[in-house]
């Protein structure tokens, strides 16, 4: 499952895993919601309320999660207040949910209390 992430100028692709999580948030799209800024992460909130699943805080850069805690999605880029070095790590346990495809850069590009949107894509990938 293929979906893409805009907020103004910018775009990502995120390819999302076969958990029941990220299939839950797949069927939510579309939606829209604020950025906010963690270190080097961007993470917004989603109407949805996703128990965990697989919780984890063993991540990679460019990982995209659902943090239940606070109800949002999470994509990582470099380390966290959290992280002790370069790399990510979450505020608490998170579902791991997918992959962005993009550049580091890419993602600094997105902005603290920016809009973004999230679409689905119709290729489904395996």
């Amino acid at each position: 499952m293929k979906i893409v992430a805009r907020s103004g100028a910018h775009e990502i692709n995120i390819f999302l895993n076969d958990s029941r999580t990220a299939q839950q948030i797949y069927n939510s799209l579309p939606l829209d919601s604020k950025i906010s800024v963690w270190g080097e992460e961007i993470y917004f909130r989603i109407p949805a309320r996703i128990p965990p699943e697989n919780p984890t805080v063993n991540i990679r850069i460019k990982d995209v999660c659902y943090w239940p805690q606070g109800a949002c999605v999470c994509i990582f880029f470099g380390p966290t207040p959290m992280s002790p070095a370069q790399d990510p790590v979450p505020a608490s346990a998170v579902t791991l949910i997918g992959r962005a495809e993009c550049s580091v850069d890419e993602l600094r590009d997105f902005r603290e209390g920016d809009k973004i949107v999230l679409n689905r894509q119709d290729k489904i990938l395996s």
